[in-house]
């Protein structure tokens, strides 16, 4: 959940080639053998973003199981704080399928998980344990 200093959240706009479909997500990633999830979520955040939590960042205490009945897919919700790009804009990292990165209010956010432009279950429940979705 990269949080910005004006209380606005970080989303990535993501091509997902299998389906053939396009979704604004929260940024994230495997974890390390040698991290932890919280330096993993800042790694992956600058990789695919080139955003900075200026203002630290903290491992959410509830874990989305995505898949229960179909196996193992835990997701770890990251909380960071004041982050805002390393160098003056965000930087997408395309060959990962990332178009755009950009800020929304909650507002914003509501309307993107009404239209469907907001879909996929990770981002959905991270929304949703945080309070994102419910003000």
């Amino acid at each position: 959940m990269p949080e910005s200093a004006d209380g606005r959240l970080w989303l990535v706009r993501i091509a997902r080639v299998p389906t053939r479909t396009r979704s604004w997500e929260l940024p994230g990633g495997e974890v390390g053998k040698s991290e932890t999830p919280v330096q993993a979520g800042l790694r992956e955040l600058c990789e695919e973003t080139g955003l900075v939590a200026r203002d630290g960042a903290e491992l959410w205490p509830t874990m989305i199981e995505a898949a229960p009945g179909m196996g193992r897919m835990p997701h770890r919700v990251i909380v960071a704080r004041g982050v805002e790009p390393d160098g003056g804009r965000p930087r997408p990292q395309r060959d990962e399928g990332i178009e755009q990165v950009r800020r929304f209010t909650r507002e914003e956010l509501a309307r993107r998980v009404a239209d469907g432009r907001i879909h996929v279950l990770a981002t959905l429940g991270a929304l949703a344990v945080t309070g994102w979705l419910g003000g």
